[in-house]
């Protein structure tokens, strides 16, 4: 199964949908993320719940996802995640790189107030 990437606002947070196989680099979240950023969108939050596997190519475009978003004056959070997909961000302690969240509510709270 091929990730698939949807996006919705709430509040002042961009939540992205990622569900399938995160095991690879996919243009279409890069792109998402990109012209969000020049749109002048600085909150960002991946939501995992549907993704059933996390690959280290998935886990690469995270990372840089991240670096981009914060060499924007960007946040980006993590939520929703199954134990598995936990588990392998755990193992080189991504869990301390990421805010990680247990669920939207909690996630919009801790976003600054200054995106659009």
């Amino acid at each position: 199964m091929e990730l698939t990437v949807a996006a919705r606002t709430v509040s002042h947070v961009m939540i992205i949908d990622l569900s399938g196989r995160f095991s690879f680099t996919d243009d279409s979240l890069r792109e998402l993320v990109n012209s969000s950023l020049q749109q002048g969108r600085r909150n960002f939050l991946l939501n995992l719940a549907a993704v059933s596997h996390l690959g280290t190519l998935g886990i690469n475009q995270m990372i840089s996802l991240w670096t981009s978003i914060r060499n924007k004056g960007g946040v980006m959070g993590i939520v929703s995640l199954t134990d598995r997909v936990r588990e392998v961000l755990i193992i080189p302690k991504l869990d301390t790189v990421f805010p990680i969240y247990k669920d939207e509510t909690e996630a919009i709270k801790h976003f600054p107030n200054a995106s659009r």
